[in-house]
Formats: C-alpha cells, structure tokens, sequence
C-alpha cells in the first residue's frame, strides 16, 4: 500500500464513522422534535382560539397560560433526555474511534517500516477513560451537553414570544420556533463529531510517544475539497515533532499520519532510503494551487485574498491563525482577510477590483489566467514554483496579435498570450506552458536578444518533456499531449532544439538532465556551464579528441546565438 492508498484509506473509514455517528445523533432527536411539535400545535390552536374570541394576545398572556409552560418544560426534559442519548452514542463512537485510530497507525507504519509491530499497551485504558468521560456531568463534554437543554428553553421562549409580540400567526411563529429547536441537534452534532475527531487524535498521540523508538514524528492530514478551511489546508502535509499536538478547530476532521525513523536510526539494515514517500504526498497548498479559480475563491472566501494568493503578496503561513477557546481549546483556524493580508490589504482590494472588472468584460481573459494559474501551481509540484521569480508575480494578460502564440514580456514580467488561441485549449496550455518557462528562466530579460536561441529551444524542449507530467497532475485529457505533439513536427523552435541536442549528446547527457543543468544559471552564464560541464566530461580524454568534441559544441554554440540553427 502506498501513502496515497493510505491516505485514502483513513479519510475513507473516517468520513464513514463520521457519517455513522451523526446518523445516530440526528435520528436520536426524531422522536423528541416531533414531541414538541405536537405540544406547540395544541398551544398554536389555544392562541388562535384566544385571537378569535377578541383576547390581547400578548407576552404577559402567553406567560400566563399553563400550555405555554408547558412546552417550555417539555422541551427541557426532551432535550435533556436527548443528550443523555448522545453522550451514550458519543461513548461507543470515541472507543470505536480509538480502535481505528490503532489500526491505521499500524497500516502507516508497516507502510513506510513493513514488518515492525508497534505496541498498545495503551489501548484499553484510552478506551475506558473515552467510555466514562462523555458519561460525567463534571467533564467538559458532559457540561457542553447539559448545557443544551437550558439552550433550548431559552431560544424556544425567544421564539414564541417574538412571533405572539409581532402578532405572527402560528404559522410564521411555527418557523422560528422549529429553528429553535434544531439549535439542540446542531450543537450536539458539532459537540459528537468534534469529541469523536479529538479521541481520534488523542489515540494517534499516546500511541506515538508509547512508541517513540519507531515513531518520530507526524504529518497533518486535511481532506482536500471545499469544505475544508484554509487554514487546516495550508497545514495539510507538515511534519511536525512527536510533542506537538494537533490542534484542530470544532467540527474539524484533520487526522494524522506517523512518520517512522529510518532504517540506520532504528539500527536495522534494510535497503537504502528512498524519498518516494515524501515525493508521493500532495499537501493541502500543492492541491490548492492547482484548483481552477472558483475552487480557490470556495476555500478562501475571499475575491482579495484569491487575487492576492496568485500574486504572492499572501503566503501559507499568513492563512492560518491560533486560537484559544474556552471551551474548545487551542486550535487553527482560517484567518481573517484582513489579519492575512496586513498593510498589502488595501493593494490586493484593489487588485480584486481590478480582477473582477477585467472578468466581466473580457471573460476570455480570465479562463486564459486561470489555465496559467493552475500551470503554475503544478510547474511548483512537478519541477518549480514560477511564482518565487519575483519579477512575474502572476502577471497575465491575452492582446490580439498575428505571427505569435505567445510571448514573455521581461519589462513588466507579464506572460502575454494571443487571443486567437485562447478558445483552442490544447494549444493554450503548452503556450502559456512555454511562456513559463521563460518566467523560470533567470536573466532572460537582460540577454534574450543575445541568446535567443538557447533561451528558445531550451523553453520548447522542456515544455515538452513536462507537459504529460503537468496534464496528469491537473488532470487534463492526455490527448492533450497528442493534439500539441502533432503540431510540433513543423515548430520553428525544432532548429534550436536540433543544435541544443548536439551539444546534450556531446556531453553524454539525458535531455532532463541537461536542461535543468543551463536552467541552474543565468541565461548569459549557460555558455559557461556548458564549458565547464564539457571540462568535467572530457578531463581524460586526449587533446585532439577534445578539440574536436569542443568545436563542434562551439559551433552550434554559435549558430544558436546567431538565432538560427540547423
């Protein structure tokens, strides 16, 4: 199983305890709401009755009737039996949480240590405290859940003596009284699934420091999607010292995973360490960065903090903030926009404005900005972060234009693309993919008309090389590759990619290999990577072997300076 299997795995048995426990509370609560539903309808017949015979229907008269009472003790005691319920249902559901809890510690760790044992001594003393604590009045949990009769009495009587003061009729009043009563069931849902999470966590803990010789450390899990906060996705991903808690917001369903000692460090001779795990784990801000631009706007609830997370001027650790509840504890939570943003709040408002107005009234634009936008979230994944090139910062624009696809502007670091391929998307993402390339190249602003050439070939070639990478990690059609594949047979760059290959072959390079070495310096200073590469490939072999081999290099050297090749 690999670490995304197990990934899955967890979320999976999660969200279906999850799904099991809420379906318990919420069925828990049928058979007392419509109690009180029934009690209101005798007390809603009474006030119409009164209202028809002539009666002021007021607040002192609503007090005064024994009906009105009534209810209001009807639903303390339902309420109050009700939680008595969820704390027996809260008791089965943190024990089965802390059973699973050990099973997916022991999945994670035979994953990454196939073939360790952890121990659990723990375990059954972990159960039983989870078993009597949702039971005790005097424990947290227990005074949250006491707490939600009195709750109710009082939304309850702020209901009916709005809708009689207001002169509503039963109806109306029916309504308001019916979301008082779902303030018991939201706050008990909140209180299981969040009791349920934190014995979950709780577990993963003390089997980890009883395990310390095996386990070192863990990384924070989010579910990737919409309904997680900002702040629990920016936290997705990072390893963290195994006396580090995970402090969770309510209602948060943030788990971890354990990450091991290595094989020298627990003394055992297995085979060399490899980094495929680390390599096969996406983090909650890779997978952000990759969503289209809606998904962002979801998670981030904010058209200033999207406009300003594209353009850097935001970064993950501003978008997330501690809190410490009274109740609940420490834990993380989405920041503010305001708190995030600092003094730039002002400058990314206007960017949103901006954003927003260009959106309406050239939409093509936009979709364009966003391809470039999750582009450059999987360069980050796959090879680089286009947007640490502090020249580029996102900048984007589509302007009309005949002869080109697409063009870098080094001026103003703009990626620039031509409006007549914007609606053909094959041939817009390897564009804006090539254009990237240029935005990763450094130096290319001060030498481009001087090696334009290398600069070219070396952005056509690596765009072909990442481009199936970059379609799978967005998940776009790889048909994609084919249609762009079968433009290139007659592409004008072919003639600087034909002499950059002499110079690869000569230096007994793989393409990657190659580009990423001349990708490694300054535009201007590729010439001499290629000398010095050479010195260092060639330092045995004989003068007249050298000089040959060097010529030849010197000469598509030159051709590609020349900006023509072949």
């Amino acid at each position: 199983m690999t670490i995304t299997e197990h990934v899955e795995r967890v979320q999976n048995e999660i969200r279906e305890l999850d799904a099991r426990v809420l379906k318990d509370v919420i069925a828990a609560y049928e058979a007392p709401y419509r109690t009180l539903q029934e009690q209101y309808e005798r007390l809603a017949a009474e006030i119409e009755a009164a209202r028809a015979a002539g009666v002021e229907v007021s607040p002192s008269w609503l007090y005064r009737q024994e009906r009105y009472q009534a209810l209001l003790a009807a639903i303390e005691n339902e309420v109050r039996i009700y939680s008595d319920a969820v704390a027996g249902r809260l008791s089965a559901a943190q024990v089965e949480a802390i059973r699973l809890a050990a099973e997916h510690v022991q999945a994670a760790v035979a994953q990454q240590r196939p073939g360790l044992v952890l121990s659990f001594a723990s375990l059954n003393r972990l159960a039983t405290e989870a078993a009597i604590a949702a039971t005790q009045p005097d424990s947290p949990v227990g005074q949250l859940l006491a707490s939600l009769a009195p709750a109710a009495v009082n939304e309850a009587r702020a209901a009916l003596v709005t809708g009689v003061a207001l002169g509503w009729n039963p109806r109306r009043t029916r309504k308001l009284l019916q979301q008082a009563l779902g303030v018991p069931l939201a706050r008990a849902l909140r209180i299981a699934r969040t009791e349920t999470m934190r014995a979950y966590r709780h577990a993963h803990h003390e089997l980890f420091r009883e395990n310390a010789d095996i386990v070192k450390g863990w990384r924070w899990l989010a579910a990737k999607n919409t309904r997680t906060c900002a702040g629990c996705l920016m936290m997705d991903g990072r390893e963290f010292p195994i006396d580090r808690v995970l402090n969770d917001h309510p209602n948060g369903r943030c788990t971890l995973v354990p990450v091991t000692r290595s094989w020298k460090e627990l003394g055992l001779e297995r085979p060399r360490e490899t980094s495929a795990e680390a390599q096969q784990w996406e983090t909650g801000e890779q997978w952000l960065r990759k969503q289209p631009y809606d998904v962002r706007l979801r998670v981030l609830r904010s058209e200033t903090l999207v406009e300003a997370y594209r353009a850097r001027l935001v970064r993950r650790e501003n978008l997330y903030r501690v809190v410490d509840h009274p109740v609940w504890g420490k834990s993380v939570v989405a920041n503010t926009v305001r708190g995030a943003l600092s003094i730039d709040y002002e400058r990314a408002r206007q960017m949103a404005q901006e954003a927003r107005a260009r959106r309406l009234r050239d939409p093509d634009w936009f979709r364009a900005r966003d391809m470039a936008d999750r582009i450059a979230g999987a360069l980050a994944q796959v090879w680089r972060d286009p947007l640490e090139v502090r020249a580029w910062r996102g900048r984007f624009d589509v302007r009309e234009g005949e002869g080109w696809l697409g063009l870098y502007d080094h001026r103003n670091g703009t990626v620039v693309i031509s409006r007549r391929v914007v609606n053909d998307e094959p041939v817009l993402f390897a564009t804006t993919l090539h254009e990237l390339m240029h935005v990763l190249s450094e130096g290319v602003g001060e030498s481009y008309s001087q090696y334009k050439g290398i600069e070219e070939g070396m952005a056509e070639q690596m765009q072909r090389i990442l481009r199936p990478r970059v379609l799978r990690a967005l998940g776009l059609p790889a048909e994609w590759d084919d249609i762009a594949k079968r433009h290139e047979a007659d592409h004008p760059y072919n003639l600087y990619i034909y002499e950059l290959d002499k110079i690869r072959s000569a230096l007994n390079m793989d393409w990657e290999p190659f580009l990423n070495l001349l990708y490694d310096y300054k535009l201007s200073a590729r010439e001499f990577a290629i000398r010095r590469e050479f010195d260092r490939v060639y330092a045995n072999a004989g003068e007249r072997t050298r000089d040959r081999v060097w010529k030849n290099i010197d000469m598509s050297l030159f051709l590609l300076k020349m900006g023509f090749a072949g």
